[in-house]
C-alpha cells in the first residue's frame, strides 16, 4: 500500500510538471504571437500600411536609427503616406524572441531593399525591438538599428575596437 505522503509528493510533482509544460508552451505561443506581429510591420513597411503602424507601435515608441537619430511614433510617422512607400521589401534573418512575462525583445538582421531614384538600394541591420503587452495586447515600445558595414565601407580592424570600446570606456 502506498504512503499518503509519497501520493501527495507525486502528485505535487506531476502538478509541477505539468505547469511547466503549459508554462512552457505559453511562452512559445506568444513568442510565435510576437513573430506574426514583426511579419505585420515588415509588410507594412513595403506597404505603406499606416494603419498597422498606428496599431502595432504604442503611443510612447520610440525609433532609434542606424544614423543616431531618435524620434518619437509621431516623428517617425510624420510624412508617411497611407500606401506610399520606398522600400520594395523587408526581409529579416537570424530572427530570435524572448518572452518574459508582458515584454518581448526581439534581435535579428534586416535585408531591406529600397528605391534610391531610378536604381534599387539594399542594405543589412542589426535590430532590437522590444514589445510590451498592454490591456491583453502587443505593441512595440522600442526599436534600434546598425548599419552592418558591408566589404567596401567595413572599418579596419583597428577602427572596429574604437567603435566597439570608445575612448571614454577604456581605462
Amino acid at each position: 500500500m502506498a504512503s499518503p505522503h509519497r501520493d501527495l509528493a507525486t502528485a505535487s510533482l506531476t502538478a509541477l510538471i505539468l505547469f511547466g509544460v503549459a508554462a512552457g508552451r505559453a511562452l512559445a505561443d506568444e513568442a510565435e504571437t510576437i513573430r506574426q506581429l514583426e511579419q505585420q510591420l515588415a509588410d507594412a513597411v513595403v506597404k505603406g500600411d499606416l494603419a498597422t503602424f498606428d496599431r502595432l507601435l504604442a503611443k510612447d515608441f520610440t525609433h532609434g536609427s542606424q544614423s543616431g537619430r531618435f524620434r518619437s511614433k509621431s516623428e517617425w510617422m510624420q510624412g508617411k503616406q497611407q500606401g506610399e512607400s520606398a522600400y520594395v521589401s523587408f526581409d529579416s534573418a537570424d530572427v530570435h524572441v524572448r518572452v518574459s512575462g508582458d515584454t518581448a525583445v526581439v534581435t535579428g538582421l534586416s535585408k531591406p531593399q529600397w528605391r534610391e531614384g531610378d536604381r534599387i538600394a539594399s542594405g543589412q541591420f542589426r535590430f532590437l525591438r522590444v514589445w510590451a503587452k498592454r490591456d491583453g495586447r502587443w505593441q512595440a515600445i522600442a526599436f534600434q538599428s546598425t548599419e552592418v558595414p558591408t566589404p567596401s565601407n567595413a572599418p579596419t580592424p583597428e577602427q572596429a575596437l574604437d567603435m566597439d570600446d570608445p575612448p571614454a570606456t577604456r581605462d
